[in-house]
């Protein structure tokens, strides 16, 4: 679609023959389409899943906006420790007990956390994040685990970041396997997944 665009810097003025106004539109169409059918199917998975998760896990593993700044791994625990000022957490730690590294991209630490998931995988929990490091590199990380435990430092902002959380708890959905904001806009940015 982009190749009948002659020029983009015409086209973000709003200048454009029929037929590609008619393309585009047609275009953000079927992306909305397909991201709000994407976005029901999955809070119907996670709406069913979530009945065999520990409402820990349910409750507390949400860390959009929040940044990893230390790793600390041994042969069974691997924990994360987070600078959640930025998030919607109260979450300060995060450790994964007998552990299974599937997949990690690049360094996890000074990574922003943009996007997560869980799964439950023959009695394990498996948790998919996509972070993204200094350089604007997208890093996924999938670790599957038997336990996973939260730890807060600060007790006085427990109650006020559980508030806030709440509040956007429901304002997520999975998109080609990523979870993505409700509040952004990606019906043109869907051409590239």
């Amino acid at each position: 679609m982009l190749e009948q665009i002659a020029d983009l810097r015409v086209f973000a003025l709003y200048t454009a023959s029929r037929k590609v106004i008619n393309a585009v539109t047609k275009f953000c169409e079927e992306n909305e389409r397909s991201v709000n059918a994407i976005g029901e199917n999955y809070r119907s998975y996670y709406k069913e899943a979530s009945t065999s998760f520990d409402k820990e896990i349910v409750e507390d593993f949400r860390f959009h906006d929040c940044k990893v700044i230390n790793l600390i791994q041994n042969d069974t625990n691997l924990t994360l420790t987070l600078n959640n000022s930025g998030g919607f957490t109260d979450v300060d730690e995060v450790t994964f007990e007998n552990f299974h590294l599937i997949k990690q991209d690049g360094l996890l630490e000074n990574t922003w956390w943009l996007y997560e998931e869980v799964y439950k995988v023959n009695n394990q929990y498996e948790f998919h994040a996509l972070l993204e490091n200094g350089e604007n590199e997208l890093i996924d990380f999938i670790i599957s685990t038997e336990r996973i435990s939260f730890t807060r430092k600060d007790f006085y902002r427990t109650k006020y970041f559980n508030n806030r959380a709440r509040l956007f708890r429901n304002a997520s959905f999975l998109f080609k396997g990523q979870i993505v904001e409700e509040r952004l806009y990606l019906f043109i940015l869907i051409e590239f997944v």
